[in-house]
């Protein structure tokens, strides 16, 4: 049995993209090693540490405020990893002589520096997009200080790329990012995936066209969303539905009757089994977005910006629509007929696809060939 040292800080952002995706690394490693895993969790004090069968949790978890975050970023580390952090886990690397050391970020440049030149261990990081070109565009929207953030992450990726034995990406699109900006080339594809959900026996109002956006709320997701209230839902005839935490607090000014906020819900299942469609209007942001393959989790078609669908298979207009004009977005949706809400090539491409089995069997057969 192998044994597997996995780092991550993706458990401390809760409900998001890069959330679920490290959670979902985290499940599969296990599936794969057992009791072989470590899970290394970074984060700040006030976050729950995350539940496993086999694996054993290692908490790294520190204190987290905004003069410490400084401190790290100026000094090259992480906002939630620092130094303090890093000698730790250099202790651990240099002293456990594990088969593998995985990163689910490629932020821990480092530590990735340190454990090839200083351990045994293959060192596999995960790039869940490319942090360089997802941090410059959120440098351009946000305060100056925020820079520094950007400066940071650049410098990680780039050592990160430079000393990780093998690298994966969420999908192949970012592949000619990652040979342009570092010269590497990526070992392992692993994309965006989550565990089959039960689907709901409800069904949407036959009476008016259901859309559901689901999304935290973090800038690419308001950005979008507030286009779309404001420039394509009035030409249409539908309602939409917003689903994530202080949603309805960004979208306030641009609220109308057409548009109802529910804010954080306990269980997804239902709001899906409500709507006919999902929309997802992303102009901004990186890798692969979540709530693309959690719309055909739950067996709907998605209509979508080409931004908001990079990395996915869009072959099959079944399953999804894309639309980078407001007028064709609002043409599109229009032409939806009001069925039971029901894409069953949707939850078919996601079961073949997308899948957490699926992946799965890729990242197991992977680890088994390099060893």
């Amino acid at each position: 049995m192998h044994s597997v040292l996995f780092i991550t800080q993706s458990c401390a952002y809760g409900a998001t993209g890069g959330g679920l995706g490290g959670r979902m690394l985290m499940s599969m490693l296990e599936g794969c090693v057992g009791q072989g895993l470590d899970v290394a969790v970074l984060g700040p004090k006030t976050m729950e540490l995350p539940h496993l069968q086999q694996a054993r949790v290692l908490d790294f978890r520190t204190r987290s405020n905004k003069f410490l975050t400084f401190l790290r970023l100026l000094s090259g580390y992480q906002a939630l990893c620092g130094w303090r952090e890093h000698l730790k886990l250099q202790s651990l690397i240099a002293t456990q002589e594990y088969d593998w050391v995985f990163m689910d970020v490629s932020l821990f440049g480092k530590l990735t520096r340190f454990t090839r030149r200083y351990s045994q261990s293959r060192c596999l990081v995960h790039f869940q997009n490319i942090e360089y070109d997802y941090f410059k565009g959120q440098a351009k929207a946000l305060p100056f200080w925020y820079r520094l953030v950007y400066w940071n992450a650049a410098y990680n990726e780039r050592l990160a790329a430079k000393y990780a034995h093998d690298i994966s990406l969420v999908n192949f699109e970012e592949a000619g990012r990652l040979k342009s900006l570092y010269d590497r080339t990526f070992d392992l594809c692993l994309p965006v995936c989550m565990h089959a959900p039960v689907l709901s026996q409800k069904q949407p109002d036959n009476q008016t066209l259901q859309l559901l956006f689901v999304g935290a709320p973090y800038y690419a997701n308001v950005q979008g969303i507030r286009h779309f209230i404001q420039h394509i839902l009035p030409h249409t005839t539908a309602h939409l539905t917003v689903v994530g935490r202080d949603m309805a607090t960004q979208l306030a000014d641009v609220l109308t009757p057409q548009v109802t906020c529910l804010g954080f819900v306990p269980d997804l299942a239902e709001a899906y089994a409500k709507s006919h469609v999902v929309v997802a209007p992303l102009y901004v942001g990186a890798g692969m977005k979540v709530k693309i393959a959690e719309a055909w989790a739950y067996g709907k078609k998605v209509i979508a910006t080409t931004f908001a669908a990079s990395g996915y298979d869009v072959s099959d207009a079944q399953t999804i629509t894309l639309c980078d004009d407001d007028q064709l977005f609002a043409d599109a949706i229009n032409r939806e007929p009001i069925g039971d809400g029901v894409c069953k090539a949707a939850r078919q491409k996601f079961e073949q696809l997308y899948d957490t089995k699926v992946v799965q069997q890729k990242m197991k057969a992977f680890l088994e060939s390099r060893l």
